[in-house]
């Protein structure tokens, strides 16, 4: 999987986004296996973990705040 983390959107305001690509096949022990199902609920909660990991550790004063978006955004953060 590629990933790529946009801060803006069109009109240049602030818009955090990932676009990611993703395979449609895996390889596992050198065979290639098909991916049917893509998990979202569960990339949400990752990218949650991982982006609020990320400012915590890049700004700790706030910790408290960023730790708070867990309980805020209980079902990850949003993925279009």
């Amino acid at each position: 999987m590629i990933g790529v983390v946009h801060t803006v959107g069109k009109n240049i305001g602030v818009n955090l986004h990932v676009h990611a690509l993703v395979p449609e096949m895996k390889i596992i022990w050198n065979e290639v296996k098909v991916m049917e199902f893509f998990d979202y609920k569960y990339f949400r909660k990752v990218w949650q973990y991982k982006l609020i990991n990320y400012m915590i550790s890049k700004n700790p004063k706030k910790k408290a705040e960023y730790l708070k978006m867990f309980k805020d955004y209980s079902n990850g953060f949003y993925i279009k």
